[in-house]
């Protein structure tokens, strides 16, 4: 009978605890962004992650991280040269990314595949790989650079390994 008395006594001791946390991280926070005399920066982040946590607000539209703390986009420079059949003329086009630009009929699309893949080429089909032979004439090549990784790689769709491999960069190879 002891034993319960003890832990009936405690029932509210969490309650109690998690409003008084509550109560201390909302006094840090009145602080934190009453106070003028704060750097800008820690400011602007503090205020954008309240945004990001919960903000359909209209203080937190244009929330955005100070430049030194934006993820820098790997540059992308690619020239893509596409031949739909044999004996027809190849397309051949370039294309950057930050920002989207090049002859590429899509760019935007283009580079938001290649973002989609972590901006990495799919594997080449290794030898003995069990594929589905399907007939395509379908091949490309790309070469250029994605940050400081050199790219040369040829695609065909000559089987089901091969046209999944050319599906994996989408609207890089079919715009």
């Amino acid at each position: 009978m002891a034993l319960r008395a003890s832990r009936d006594s405690d029932r509210g001791a969490s309650f109690v605890s998690y409003a008084a946390l509550v109560m201390l991280v909302s006094v840090v926070a009145a602080a934190v962004l009453g106070t003028a005399d704060i750097p800008t920066a820690t400011a602007t982040l503090y205020h954008n992650a309240v945004c990001a946590v919960g903000g359909d607000d209209e203080d937190c539209e244009g929330a955005a991280l100070p430049p030194e703390y934006e993820e820098e986009e790997e540059q992308v420079e690619l020239v893509i040269t596409v031949s739909s059949n044999a004996g027809a003329p190849s397309e051949r086009w370039t294309l950057t990314c930050s920002p989207a630009g090049g002859s590429h009929p899509d760019p935007e699309a283009a580079c938001a595949a290649l973002q989609a893949a972590d901006h990495t080429m799919p594997e080449p089909v290794s030898d003995g790989e069990l594929c589905t032979r399907q007939l395509g004439s379908s091949t490309a090549t790309v070469s250029g650079s994605i940050g400081d990784t050199e790219i040369n790689e040829e695609f065909d769709q000559r089987g089901g390994c091969e046209i999944a491999r050319w599906e994996e960069l989408g609207s890089v190879l079919s715009p």
